[in-house]
């Protein structure tokens, strides 16, 4: 069987790897990407690697919503993935919800109990409000993706192909350097510029939602600063400090009106709100802000779909989700749809 993959993001290597741990076999595998247009969809917008990276079980139980199921499932598939084969590039950190006045019920519902303020010896730090403590991990993408392909990479029998795909017929591809790549079946994980081309032909497109946030590097506190790696969430924004690396992310808030919008003055407002209220964390570093262009589902679900008319995987819709929906969505993938009837492979 010749399997064409479309996509170098999360959601292909969610596929790949779940391809690997069930031993599915495949005889050839031509993986195509980055699947972008550079004049209208530059490289600094992949969203793979323009994101907060932050990975939580942020409250949420299950049996209260599809949703919710497919998020609590996916935060300890990661997390078994994380513990198991140690990639590069993930450190576990302790995450704080600080309450701001007026969010206690708010928060309180979501977590249940709240802690009181109390120092955080390990992490050299004080809330200044009741907060909930929990587990989270953050990821430096380039370097965590560079590890996940190269480990599918010496796994799988792949040709990596760099080129973008344009059009697609009848079990076949055709790039951008004109090349035509056949296949018995295709996987679409083509993210937000599925809106744009709708190669899969799906009744409800995905919807693009741009996320713009702050990252600093080369950290250095005004005061002695935390300790050690951690997240503060505040008002709905993400403070990730990376002690190893002396980096620091500012957002999380998502717009989605205009690809190329600029919310620079918002996440600055913000953030000096925050360092108002905690002037011990004051800092300075050397800022960019960055775009990443992600791809939303209904009701933000993800997409997986078979077509088993075209012999077409669909795999989309990870939003915000990618770094732990990219290993449910592979799994179902592999065992339940498309993939379920390829035998293992023994050798």
């Amino acid at each position: 069987m010749k399997l064409v993959v479309v996509g170098r993001g999360l959601a292909a290597m969610g596929l790949l790897w779940n391809m690997i741990k069930e031993k599915k076999k495949v005889d050839e595998i031509y993986w195509i990407g980055p699947f972008l247009d550079p004049k209208n969809h530059p490289p600094a917008h992949f969203c793979s690697l323009n994101t907060t990276a932050l990975v939580a079980l942020q409250g949420i139980k299950k049996d209260l919503s599809d949703l919710g199921d497919c998020l609590y499932e996916a935060f300890f598939l990661t997390r078994e993935f994380i513990e198991e084969y140690t990639p590069a590039g993930v450190q576990k950190v302790d995450r704080f919800h600080l309450v701001s006045p007026g969010e206690d019920n708010k928060i309180r519902r979501r977590f249940g109990s709240l802690q009181a303020p109390v120092s955080i010896t390990s992490s050299n730090f004080r809330p200044k409000s009741e907060f909930f403590h929990e587990e989270a991990y953050i990821f430096e993408p380039q370097t965590f993706l560079s590890w996940w392909q190269d480990t599918i990479l010496s796994q799988l029998n792949i040709t990596l192909v760099d080129d973008l795909v344009t059009t697609l017929d009848d079990h076949q591809v055709s790039t951008l350097k004109g090349q035509t790549y056949c296949f018995d079946r295709l996987a679409l994980c083509t993210g937000a510029l599925e809106s744009d081309l709708n190669l899969s032909q799906l009744h409800k497109i995905p919807k693009v939602a741009v996320g713009h946030y702050f990252h600093f590097s080369d950290i250095t506190f005004v005061h002695e600063g935390p300790k050690e790696s951690l997240v503060l969430t505040w008002k709905g924004h993400n403070f990730i400090y990376n002690h190893s690396l002396r980096t620091l992310v500012w957002g999380g808030s998502t717009y989605s009106d205009g690809i190329t919008a600029k919310r620079e003055k918002d996440l600055k407002d913000d953030l000096e709100d925050f360092i108002s209220v905690y002037p011990e964390l004051e800092f300075t570093g050397k800022k960019s802000i960055r775009t990443g262009v992600r791809s939303k589902g209904p009701k933000r679900a993800p997409i997986l779909k078979w077509d088993d008319q075209r012999d077409i995987l669909i795999l989309n819709g990870l939003y915000k989700n990618g770094w732990s929906l990219s290993h449910l969505i592979g799994k179902k993938a592999i065992l339940e749809i498309g993939f379920a009837n390829l035998v293992p492979n023994k050798i």
